[in-house]
């Protein structure tokens, strides 16, 4: 296959599909190693919501009911997601860039549950998508793997 300059676009495409694959098959391992039963996640805002769906996860609430920052909080919500948590069973939250420290740490003091913050806002370091995947799945499967949880 060519590209529009005449470059041949077939061997770097191919290489590219395998390394994603690869990190796929990574990412799944990993992911699967963690129980049915504590693969109830919450979130800082509603931003793994494509990590669930791929890993068959469930997304149980999030703290911030919109992917801005901006989202309104209030009493009754973190309420709900609070009874949500104890009858999903979830033990952890995972946090992002934008979320209420305040509010986040809030949380564990009436459910119990850890907080783990996660980058999801931006790649790391290196600019790598394949270090951003690793790292979001290893850190994710160890965090519910490790705290519990029905």
């Amino acid at each position: 296959m060519k590209s529009a300059t005449g470059t041949d676009i077939a061997t770097p495409s191919a290489a590219t599909a395998a390394r994603l694959t690869s990190l796929d098959e990574r990412a799944r391992t990993k992911m699967d190693a963690v129980p049915t039963s504590r693969r109830g996640i919450v979130t800082g805002h509603e931003s793994l919501g494509y990590l669930a769906r791929r890993y068959n996860y469930r997304v149980v609430g999030a703290i911030t009911l919109s992917l801005s920052s901006q989202g309104q909080l209030s009493a009754a919500h973190l309420a709900a997601l609070e009874a949500a948590m104890r009858a999903a069973g979830v033990r952890v939250v995972f946090t992002e860039q934008g979320v209420s420290p305040q509010v986040a740490s809030a949380i564990p003091d009436t459910t119990g549950a850890t907080v783990v913050e996660l980058a999801t806002e931006a790649l790391p370091a290196d600019g790598s998508y394949v270090t951003y995947i690793d790292d979001i799945s290893r850190r994710t499967a160890s965090a519910l793997a490790t705290t519990g949880g029905r």
